[in-house]
Order: C-alpha cells, then structure tokens, then sequence
C-alpha cells in the first residue's frame, strides 16, 4: 500500500462493485461455507432479530434471509456505496449507514449480533468500542458471532492488524463469555497456494477442512454469550 494512502481508501475502492457478489473460484466458495457455518449457528441460537455490523454489500444477509426467511435482520456499514449496493443487491431496505462504535439503537434489543470480517479494517483502540458497542445492543444473554482473519495469513492492505486466538478470546472476553472458538478452513501454505489456483479441487476438500483447530487455521469464528 502507498504511504499516502488510507486503508479505508482501500476498503471504499472495492465497492466499485458489489463485491462479495461476485466472488469466483475459491474465494466464492470459502465465503460460502464461512457463511454456512454461521447460518448454522444462528439456527442453533434460535435468533430472531439480528444486527449485522459491517454488512457490506449485504451478501450475507442475503444468505441468511433464504435461510432463515422469518428472522428479522438489520445491516448496518460506514461505507455509503456499500449500503447502496446492499439495499439493491439483497432486495431489501432493512440497511443503515452507521459506524459500529456508534450505533444508533436503544439498548439491549438484539438477541444476536455478527460482526464478520470487520475487526481488522479498524484500529485497536475503534475495536474495543466497536465490542462495547456489540454488547449495548445486545439482549441479556444474547449472543454474537465475529469473524476475524488468523495471523496465519499475511496482512492485506486494506487490514491494521490480523489476531491469534488469544488475541480475538482477550478483546471479546472483556464483555462476553466465550462459548466457542472455531478455525475456519485449516492452513497449510503450500496447500493453501495449491488450492487458490484449482477451485475444483478447493470445492471437493473444503467440506474436510473447513472447521479446524483455531491455533492453525485461515478465519476464526467466535461465539460468545453477552455476560450479566
């Protein structure tokens, strides 16, 4: 990355288009089966309203809204091309132009609150608001998923930092209970590289490896019970 240039500079370039929307190969299918996994999860919750933050393009409500047709969903994002695309792409209006350290809801009125892939693209310090924003929210005994890239993968321009599964236990411990800690995908470079170039071969294994071992893996997944 240019030194002149922000890494939000970087994250608002990539909604030129809907993105998410358009994935190919194995980034299309990971981002599917990471979506999978925690459409399952929400089911296991038993979720009836849920509060996506950083919903992007609004794939993964989308995703979720054909899953689970009777859960009420709201997605809120900083990036106002991304909330556009959202509100056209998931064919909905159910999408807010917000900061997630600063939300403009009342207390305690979500049972479940995701927050996927948004923790790297934000500072240290605009994390631990963006998590006691998460439990404001939140619903006694409610629940919320995050998902954040391991330090097993480089860094991408447009992230301030990737976590290690202490890292991820220690910010989220402040205010939940952590329920369950995953790896999503297992992470072995030269498989890692192998897989990237034949998405076939990605498609026919992933389902094997896609829940690992958080202290080797490509995403992690946290659960966690908003603590009395």
């Amino acid at each position: 990355m240019k030194p002149d240039k922000k890494r939000e500079d970087v994250q608002g370039e990539l909604y030129e288009l809907p993105y998410h929307w358009l994935l190919r190969g194995y980034l299309r299918v990971s981002y599917s089966f990471r979506n999978s996994i925690i459409i399952e999860q929400l089911k296991k919750f038993g979720s009836k309203s849920i509060l996506d933050i950083g919903c992007g393009d609004g794939k993964f409500i989308s995703d979720v809204q054909n899953s689970i047709p009777q859960v009420r969903i709201i997605g809120v994002d900083s990036l106002e091309r991304a909330i556009r695309f959202a509100r056209i792409m998931a064919d909905t209006d159910n999408f807010a132009r917000m900061s997630g350290t600063l939300l403009a809801f009342k207390d305690d009125i979500f049972d479940t609150v995701t927050c996927l892939d948004v923790l790297e693209h934000i500072p240290a310090e605009d994390s631990i608001k963006l998590v006691d924003e998460i439990y404001r929210v939140m619903s006694p005994g409610g629940h919320c998923i995050v998902s954040v890239p391991s330090t097993k993968v480089k860094t991408h321009p447009m992230h301030y930092h990737h976590f290690t599964p202490g890292d991820i236990l220690d910010l989220m411990g402040r205010k939940f209970d952590a329920i369950e800690l995953k790896g999503c995908c297992y992470y072995v470079p030269m498989l890692y590289t192998f897989l990237t170039r034949y998405p076939l071969i990605w498609r026919i294994l992933l389902p094997t490896i896609r829940l690992c071992n958080p202290d080797n893996c490509i995403t992690l997944l946290y659960c966690g019970v908003k603590r009395g």
